[in-house]
């Protein structure tokens, strides 16, 4: 009788990055699993990177995934300009998603909030 593998539903590499079980996913490994800051920047885009066309990086060292720690860009050449620390050779228009945005957003909608709160 052949045994059942038990299979965990997410876990953390050697080298910080976290996987995800997404059997279903066009991106998923042989085993079925895709790296958690994918899904999340897929989820902020509203579709499926493109394949060999589309980088996610982190915004910093921690690989934290949350969506102000990453960076979506459109070539691989400005992937690897953001994350060996040549910022300011980017071109504006390989960025596709940006944390800083996300953040920027998020304190405008706060402050919002707070004047709508103190006018009544």
């Amino acid at each position: 009788m052949k045994r059942r593998q038990w299979r965990k539903a997410e876990y953390k590499l050697k080298s910080g990055y976290r996987l995800v079980s997404a059997p279903d996913h066009p991106a998923a490994n042989k085993n079925g699993y895709v790296l958690k800051h994918r899904l999340l920047a897929e989820s902020i885009l509203g579709r499926y990177l493109i394949k060999d066309k589309e980088y996610v990086c982190f915004i910093n060292k921690k690989k934290k995934v949350a969506p102000e720690n990453i960076m979506v860009f459109n070539s691989k050449r400005a992937a690897t300009l953001y994350s060996t620390g040549r910022h300011n050779m980017i071109d504006q228009s390989d960025i596709v998603y940006s944390g800083l945005q996300y953040l920027v957003e998020r304190r405008r909608t706060i402050i919002d909030k707070k004047k709508k709160c103190t006018k009544h």
